[in-house]
Order: C-alpha cells, then structure tokens, then sequence
C-alpha cells in the first residue's frame, strides 16, 4: 500500500513539475494569436483516466494542410498491485505516431475537433516485491509492442490558451486525456 501511494505522489509531482514547465512555456509563447482556421505547430502535456494508473503525456503536433495533421506522443504510467503475500509494481512508456483529420467546416471559430489513428509502441516492465518467488508466469522482464488505436478530440481556444480533451481507443492511453497546447 506504502508502495502504491508513494508512485502515486510521484506521478502526482511529475504532473505538477510538467504543468509548472508548461505555465512557463504560455508565458514565452503569450504573443501568439491564434485565428480561426489557423493551424501552428503545437505542443501537448496533460494528464488521463486510466486503467492502468494516471497517464502523463506530451507531444509534438505538425500541421500537413488545413484538415490533416501529424503528431508525435509519449507517455509514462505506474500503477501498483496487492496481494496476499506482497504487490506488483507496474510501469509503462509508449511513443506513438498520430494522425488526425480536422473537421475545420463543422466547428465553431474557438473550437478545433479532429479524428485520427494512432500507431503506438510501448514497454512495460514490472517488479515483484513480496514474500518468496514471483506467483505465475511474471518474470519481472520487460515486455511491450506494437498497437494500433483511435481517438476523437476536440480542442477549444481560450485567449491564448488551448485546452485539449481527447478520447483515445486501443492504447495505453486508453481513456480520457486531458491537457493544455502551446503554439511553437
């Protein structure tokens, strides 16, 4: 239990540490106006709901023309297990390849919504802290792979803040995310 509440506060701090980052960067950044129907190189960082434990995220999105877009994403998660004779401790690391459609005609002026594929790689290596041997077939080695998932967005422009929702299908980031994007 000590285990599963002290990753949860380093998650906590890591979320807080890239949101103070991220403050930082909407201060440099403050000059920027964004106008309907223009598209900049963005920057992403928030946080998710997970299965898996409390997913951070960032990444780097490129405009190609005015429906399509192309970002690249990381994330990171831990989450702990318990059991009678000791926990498991779980981590994760994805990078993915995104790919959104942006629904430009449909949206009011403040509101960017888009659909997309993602193609995703991730590793999770967990850890066994318990009495005796490991139960079952974990080993304690990492193992990750190739996914493939979807997602829906929508992002809403807020003077000079862009709040960020997206839901995504299929990944590690399975779940709901949630975060700010800064223009280049």
């Amino acid at each position: 239990m000590i285990r599963h509440i002290s990753y949860s506060l380093k998650t906590a701090a890591m979320v807080v540490a890239l949101l103070a980052l991220c403050m930082f960067q909407q201060e440099v950044s403050g000059q920027v106006q964004l106008q309907s129907g223009d598209r900049y190189e963005l920057i992403h960082a928030g946080f998710g709901l997970s299965t898996r434990g409390l997913p951070v995220y960032v990444g780097v999105e490129q405009t190609l023309d005015r429906h399509l877009s192309a970002a690249l994403m990381a994330s990171f998660q831990s989450y702990g297990e318990n059991g009678a004779t000791g926990s498991w401790t779980h981590q994760y690391f994805g990078l993915g390849l995104q790919g959104n459609y942006h629904f430009v005609e449909w949206a009011p002026e403040d509101l960017d919504l888009f659909a997309g594929l993602t193609l995703g790689w991730y590793a999770h290596r967990y850890k066994w802290a318990g009495v005796g041997a490991a139960p079952g077939n974990y080993g304690g080695n990492a193992i990750g792979g190739f996914q493939l998932a979807g997602q829906l967005g929508a992002r809403y422009h807020l003077d000079d803040w862009i709040i960020m929702a997206q839901l995504n299908g299929g990944l590690l980031l399975s779940g709901f995310l949630v975060g700010l994007s800064f223009p280049l």
